[in-house]
């Protein structure tokens, strides 16, 4: 899963945690890794440039912890908690991918619509009861 920041993962990773629990399987931890779609996006690891270093590392303890059977350790979800490119960066360049996807599917004149504000407005519903008193 792929947002700004790891800890929108989280209620995706609790779900996924639960599963394992009611149906018997052991649990040992997920790692969540924020804004890191830019730099992965099927981009094999040994092709990464540096900025994939704290993946790499995270990923190298995971895998240490799984082949003894043991959990993935805390420091391995520390690592990836923090965004591997600025929070900002991430809101730029996403919001340059939205409108490069909205125009290759000619609805770019369409982004910024809000359709549910026609039906609901801040003060509609008060408005209506106040005509009914």
């Amino acid at each position: 899963m792929w947002f700004s920041e790891a800890k929108h993962n989280d209620t995706a990773l609790a779900i996924c945690e639960q599963f394992a629990i009611e149906t018997g399987m052991t649990w040992l931890g997920s790692l969540a890794l924020g804004g890191g779609e830019g730099l992965v996006h099927g981009v094999p690891l040994n092709e990464m440039d540096g900025r994939a270093m704290p993946l790499k590392k995270s990923l190298e303890l995971s895998a240490v912890s799984l082949a003894l059977g043991m959990s993935i350790p805390q420091e391995a979800r520390d690592i990836l908690s923090r965004p591997i490119i600025p929070n900002w960066m991430y809101k730029l360049f996403g919001g340059f991918g939205w409108k490069q996807q909205a125009k290759q599917y000619g609805v770019n004149n369409q982004l910024r619509k809000q359709p549910y504000l026609k039906a609901i407005t801040p003060h509609s519903t008060f408005d209506s009861l106040k005509k009914k008193v």
